[in-house]
């Protein structure tokens, strides 16, 4: 099964300018101009939120599936060791300076991407029902509202009906 490329994006200066912006997540915010854009300019309704604070840096990586589990490490799985192993190495670094490093592991999940998937793969959303992306950002919320001293390091989010990654 072939999946979409990680969304990514790089950002620069105190005022986080988006300095890079992939395909993937320029979807995410198809109606925004991102590039060479601080990040409360490009994403004026964090201004005023409770997860939102000057000086304070939090960093999100999301992965699809669960959790590594066993020690056979073929195909997908690979990737998503050295993902992890890429957060962990992130968040080892960056923490003396106070930059929080969250990773997100998402099931089963509808959003917007999914609007014209096959048939067999809206059934099995219906079948696990679903996550939606509001359930995903209330995790987020949680996450980086937190005091500044508190690292939500990793989040697992699936279905309760979804018994298999």
């Amino acid at each position: 099964m072939l999946q979409a490329p990680a969304a990514m994006c790089l950002f620069q200066g105190p005022t986080l300018i988006y300095e890079l912006v992939n395909p993937s997540y320029q979807q995410l915010f198809a109606d925004r101009a991102l590039l060479g854009k601080p990040l409360l300019e490009a994403h004026s309704e964090l201004q005023d939120s409770t997860v939102w604070a000057p000086g304070r840096h939090d960093l999100l990586g999301i992965e699809r599936g669960g959790p590594l589990r066993g020690a056979q490490l073929v195909g997908v799985q690979r990737t998503k060791f050295a993902v992890v192993g890429f957060h962990d190495a992130l968040r080892k670094e960056l923490g003396e300076e106070g930059i929080r490093v969250t990773m997100l592991e998402l099931g089963a999940t509808r959003t917007e991407f999914g609007a014209n998937v096959a048939d067999a793969m809206a059934q099995r959303w219906a079948q696990l029902d679903a996550m939606a992306g509001e359930d995903v950002a209330q995790a987020l919320v949680y996450a980086f509202a937190q005091p500044a001293r508190v690292l939500v390091e990793e989040i697992l989010l699936r279905p309760v009906k979804q018994t298999a990654p």
